[in-house]
C-alpha cells in the first residue's frame, strides 16, 4: 500500500502556496504548441514541483499527485501589451519604426528588452501570477477555500474507497522531519562536551526541529513555544550513537502521542459526561415534580423554572451526540418527559 502526506500538510502547503510562484513553475514547464507547464503537489514527499507534458503523454499510475495549475501548450505568449506600460509601448513602436522591422513582433519585444534593460521574464511572471490570482478559478482570496476543496477531491481519490494509499498521520510525519534531520542533529550533540556542563534541546514543531545549546539544567524559550509539539535534552557527548538519539526522539514521540490520544478522548467523551450529568439532573428535578404536582395537575413554578433551564442545557448538548447512541437516545427520552409537565 503507497503512503502520501497527511491532508493537513496538503493544506498547509496550498494555503502557503503564491501565484508568482505557481507562474514561474508553470512558464518554466511551458513549451509553446508541444508541451504544457503543470504545476503539482507530489503526494509522498508533499514537493511542489513543475512537470512538462505533451498532448498525448502522461506520468505513470504509481506517481500519486494533485495538479494545481496548467498552462496549456496551445496557449499563447503574454500580449506585449501588458508586459509593457503605455510609455514602453509606444517606445517599442517608434523602435521598430526606426528599424523597419518587419521580423517576429516577439523577437522585437526580445530586443528591445534587452536594449532598454527590461527585465522581460520577470514582467511574463507576472502577468501569468496576475492571471492566476483574477481568473484561474479559486487562486483569488475570495475563492481560495473553494480551490482548497477542488484540490482535496483530487487527493482524497488517492485514499480507501477510491484508491490503494493510506495517508500519514501526523506522528509520522514528525518521524518523517527528525529522520531528515538526524545527521544534523548529530552533528551538533558530538561537540566537546564543556565538562558535562552545557546540553542541546531539542525543540520540535510541526515542520521544523530547532537546536540550542544552553547550560545545565536550563530551558531555551521561543516566542512561539505554544506551537511546539515537545522538546527533550541531550548532554553534549561525541560518543552518542545513533540507536541511542532514536530512544531519546521516539521515546518523547510516543508519549508526546499518547498524552494527545487521551486529550482527544477526554474532548469526545466531553459532551457524553455532560449530557449524563444533565440527564442525571433531570431525574431529580422530574422526582420533585411529580412529588409536587398540584391539584389542577401542575407542578411548582420553581420546579418548572428548573425543569426548563434543564430541557434547553440538553437541547443544546444533543447536537455534539451521535444521534444513534445511547446517550443521545436518554437524552431524547428524557426531554419527551419534560415536556408533559409544560
Amino acid at each position: 500500500m503507497c503512503v502520501i502526506i497527511s491532508e493537513e500538510k496538503l493544506k498547509t502547503i496550498l494555503e502557503n502556496m503564491t501565484a508568482e510562484e505557481i507562474a514561474k513553475l508553470a512558464w518554466e514547464n511551458w513549451v509553446p504548441q508541444m508541451k504544457s507547464g503543470i504545476v503539482i503537489v507530489e503526494l509522498e514527499k508533499g514537493e511542489i514541483m513543475g512537470i512538462s507534458l505533451g498532448q498525448n503523454e502522461s506520468l505513470s499510475p504509481d506517481f500519486r499527485y494533485v495538479e494545481i495549475y496548467e498552462y496549456k501548450q496551445n496557449s499563447d505568449n503574454p500580449d506585449i501589451d501588458e508586459l509593457l506600460d503605455d510609455d514602453e509601448f509606444e517606445k517599442l513602436v517608434k523602435w521598430k519604426e526606426d528599424r523597419d522591422w518587419t521580423q517576429n513582433e516577439w523577437e522585437a519585444l526580445e530586443k528591445f528588452c534587452i536594449e532598454k534593460k527590461i527585465d522581460l521574464n520577470e514582467r511574463i511572471l507576472t502577468t501569468i501570477a496576475y492571471w492566476i490570482d483574477e481568473y484561474n478559478p479559486g487562486l483569488m482570496a475570495k475563492d481560495k477555500d473553494d480551490w482548497i476543496k477542488e484540490i482535496l477531491n483530487q487527493y482524497h481519490e488517492y485514499l480507501h474507497p477510491f484508491g490503494d494509499c493510506r495517508a500519514k498521520t501526523k506522528y509520522d510525519e514528525i518521524a518523517d522531519l527528525y529522520e531528515s534531520q538526524k545527521k544534523r542533529i548529530m552533528k551538533h550533540v558530538h561537540k566537546s562536551n564543556a565538562f558535562g556542563q552545557t546540553e542541546t534541546q531539542i525543540t520540535v514543531f510541526r515542520d521544523e526541529i530547532r537546536l540550542a545549546d544552553h547550560l545545565t539544567p536550563s530551558l531555551t524559550t521561543y516566542s512561539d513555544d505554544n506551537e511546539a509539539l515537545f522538546a527533550f535534552d541531550v548532554t553534549h557527548n561525541p560518543f552518542l550513537s545513533y540507536d541511542e538519539l532514536d530512544d531519546l526522539f521516539y521515546s518523547n514521540l510516543v508519549q508526546y502521542q499518547h498524552v494527545e490520544e487521551i486529550e482527544q478522548q477526554e474532548k469526545a467523551d466531553r459532551p457524553y459526561n455532560i449530557a449524563e450529568s444533565l440527564i442525571h439532573e433531570a431525574q431529580i428535578f422530574i422526582k420533585s415534580a411529580q412529588g409536587e404536582i398540584k391539584e389542577d395537575g401542575s407542578a411548582s413554578e420553581g420546579i418548572l423554572s428548573e425543569l426548563e433551564t434543564v430541557k434547553e442545557l440538553l437541547e443544546n448538548i444533543k447536537g455534539e451526540l451521535d444521534p444513534l447512541s445511547e446517550t443521545a437516545s436518554k437524552v431524547r427520552g428524557t426531554i419527551t418527559i419534560i415536556n408533559e409537565f409544560f
